[in-house]
């Protein structure tokens, strides 16, 4: 059955994946994702390293994921990047496990590592906001003040992204303190805001000050 020859699989693995693999091949396509993640995770990484970042380097390997998910158990930062990738870009099903197994690393190597990619222009900040890693990473204010992406893409964020998304924009600009890029596009957000909440904009108004606050007498001024 298709239990017993994943749970065959793995045990034969243990010994010997590169093997166990080949001799199991045909086996291997018959197997489901969950299956296939399980597949390296009784192999002795530091025994088999190679064989497991062989995979891993193979773009077409139905087991790079299963290989990346072994090696984060050793921090081996060849999988962080494939696995931050698959956190971005992936499928449903590989986004949940590649996410969780980022706590191998820890936060600040993570973030440190995502700092990359947004500077490299690998990720776009609409990416990174739309990810689980928003909640995890903690953000770098001079990577954040200092990157094209961020100054392009908060203005738009402030006009039409959602409620959530603007409060992300309008917290990190006051935390940067780069409120005087963005007045035009903050006076907007108290505009629309009136015309679309007339209850209860005060919130709102507390939060674009505290983006305003570099200003000083100017942020009031706007606010009135």
């Amino acid at each position: 059955s298709t239990f017993r020859s994943a749970f065959a699989l793995r045990v034969a693995c243990a010994f010997n994946p590169e093997i166990a693999l080949r001799e199991m091949k045909a086996n291997i396509q018959k197997l489901g994702a969950k299956s296939l993640r399980r597949v390296f995770s009784l192999v002795d990484v530091e025994m088999h390293s190679v064989y497991l970042h062989e995979v891993l380097a193979d773009a077409y390997h139905p087991l790079r994921l299963a290989a990346a998910l072994r090696l984060a158990t050793v921090k081996d930062d060849a999988a962080l990047g494939f696995l931050l990738d698959k956190c971005f870009f992936g499928e449903n099903w590989e986004r949940g496990p590649a996410f969780a197994s980022l706590a191998h690393w820890g936060k600040e190597r993570v973030s440190r590592a995502v700092f990359e990619l947004l500077a490299q222009g690998a990720v776009s900040f609409e990416q990174f906001t739309a990810s689980a890693l928003l909640a995890y990473v903690d953000l770098n204010d001079q990577v954040l003040a200092t990157s094209p992406g961020f100054h392009s893409y908060i203005p738009g964020l402030l006009r039409s992204g959602s409620q959530e998304q603007v409060k992300f924009a309008l917290s990190w600009i006051a935390k940067l303190g780069v409120g005087r890029l963005f007045r035009e596009t903050l006076a907007d957000v108290i505009r629309s805001n009136r015309s679309r909440d007339k209850g209860s904009p005060a919130k709102m108004h507390l939060s674009v000050y505290e983006a305003l606050k570099g200003e000083r007498f100017r942020g009031v001024i706007m606010l009135l």
